[in-house]
């Protein structure tokens, strides 16, 4: 992990090396989770994506692996108003977003933008009323329901040639009206 420290913004880059002969799979993801109510502002919060994404997540089942049945979440083109009530029941997972970036908007001018290098899928969750959104980017996601089989077989696995480096970034800046 390398953390850099920029005027306007946090940059956490992921790196992973495939140090052996033959092709190593592999996923990872960033969790960090930032202050709900954000800039302590009382208005409608929204998560905006920069591009149209599917209105479907799937159903988290008991043990947190991913069930094959679907959930729709109430996306209006690309902004998703967040109530509690919409995350108490479980993890929003977001997979194979088209998204490269998207922000987290507190409704009264202050923004957390989020732009990802290289991590396809991206989840949103909390426990209301803890006062915190996690906005979490991943290369893969959580085993499927009845997965049976070699880790290099599960869906969204990644393989990196031998002596190969794969790097993953996500950057995070604030943002303020005027």
């Amino acid at each position: 992990m390398v953390y850099t420290l920029e005027a306007d913004a946090l940059v956490w880059a992921l790196e992973t090396t495939n140090p052996g002969a033959e092709p190593m799979p592999y996923a990872l993801g960033l969790h960090p989770g930032f202050r709900w109510p954000l800039a302590g502002s009382v208005a409608e919060h929204s998560f905006v994506f920069d591009a149209t994404e599917r209105a479907e997540v799937p159903v988290i089942a008991p043990g947190g692996l991913f069930s094959a049945e679907g959930r729709a979440v109430p996306l209006e083109g690309r902004r998703l108003a967040l109530t509690p009530d919409l995350m108490a029941q479980e993890a929003l997972c977001f997979l194979d977003i088209a998204s490269r970036g998207a922000v987290f908007d507190n409704g009264a001018g202050v923004r957390l933008r989020v732009d990802l290098d290289d991590f396809p899928h991206l989840a949103l969750w909390t426990r209301p009323p803890a006062p915190f959104l996690c906005i979490e980017a991943w290369t893969g996601h959580g085993d499927p329901v009845g997965f049976v089989g070699e880790i290099s077989d599960k869906p969204s696995m990644r393989l990196l040639a031998p002596g190969a480096t794969a790097r993953h970034e996500a950057r995070f800046s604030l943002e303020r009206d005027g």
